[in-house]
């Protein structure tokens, strides 16, 4: 049941940190007028929540799963582990500039 609740996780931050850097990427982030100024804000802090929120549930899927990796797939789930927080983390930086 864990590792069907991750791969939910894992889509969810993948749809989150892409909508995020499209956002970022759009007009709409980058607005010079003043009266734009506090929904440009509030959106970025509405991702950094969500993102954050979907990690850290899934780093506990990860936590519950990681005593039943087996040895010959350890680097790969491992690999697949750091891509993900990677891209969280590149994002989340990119949303708190």
């Amino acid at each position: 049941m864990v590792i069907t609740e991750r791969a939910v996780y894992r889509g969810q931050l993948t749809k989150l940190t892409n909508s995020a850097s499209e956002y970022l990427n759009s007009s709409d982030s980058k607005s010079d007028k003043t009266e734009h100024i506090d929904l440009i804000e509030d959106e970025l802090v509405s991702f950094i929540e969500r993102i954050n929120s979907v990690l850290g549930t899934l780093r506990k899927c990860n936590d519950e799963i990681r005593p039943s990796i087996k040895l010959e797939n350890a680097q790969k789930e491992f690999e697949t582990i750091y891509e993900y927080e990677d891209k969280a983390a590149n994002i989340l930086s990119h949303l708190n500039q």
